[in-house]
């Protein structure tokens, strides 16, 4: 059953679909028209019937078939594969979540087989990047607390540390690179003068 439920046969499931609607819809509208061309003159008052006496009569009733059930598949085939465009983006939005900060926040996707096979195993990335950075934190709030630093202490840190991480990293493709040093330096002279107040205290 995995083999059939594939991306593979879900866009030929899609475009088969289109196609047999853009058909059964042309066949219906074939028999419209002939029915009104061959009750109806060209000379008649209403505007459609002499729309379709001059689109038949200029253009020929094989084009314009082919014109419409082109049409048709197109616009069948938009509407239908929306589900799976969908799915591609929710997706590509997780994995670019998951790349950029090591977790991401939510993931819905409404199609099985490849896609909710890979959904569930980015979810299984996810709750394991989740339970590893609530662990990290964990142990270093409870090292915090055996160093005899209060739990506000031991945030401000934290915080700190994260923030020059985050410079360092922004710095590496800024263009502004002085600003990211001054706000760097302020940063390592708060942390200088916490470490310092810590010292004092112990």
């Amino acid at each position: 059953m995995r083999r059939l439920n594939t991306v593979r046969t879900g866009y030929l499931y899609v475009i088969g679909g289109s196609l047999l609607l853009s058909g059964g819809v042309v066949m219906v509208l074939q028999a419209v028209v002939s029915f009104l061309y061959s009750r109806h003159s060209a000379d008649s008052g209403a505007f459609t019937v002499r729309l379709l006496h001059w689109m038949i009569n200029h253009i020929g009733r094989l084009p314009l078939a082919v014109i419409l059930f082109t049409a048709l598949s197109g616009s069948f085939f938009l509407l239908r594969s929306q589900k799976l465009s969908d799915d591609f983006k929710a997706l590509l939005r997780a994995s670019d979540e998951l790349a950029a900060n090591g977790f991401f926040k939510e993931l819905e996707v409404s199609t099985g087989g490849e896609l909710g096979r890979l959904a569930a195993n980015l979810r299984k990335l996810n709750k394991g990047q989740q339970t590893k950075l609530t662990g990290t934190a964990e142990i270093g709030s409870a090292d915090a607390e055996e160093a005899g630093w209060s739990s506000e202490e031991s945030m401000a840190l934290i915080l700190r540390m994260k923030t020059l991480l985050r410079l360092l990293d922004e710095l590496k493709a800024a263009e502004g690179e002085a600003v990211q040093v001054d706000a760097m330096k302020r940063e390592a002279a708060g942390l200088e003068r916490f470490l310092v107040n810590l010292i004092a205290k112990c």
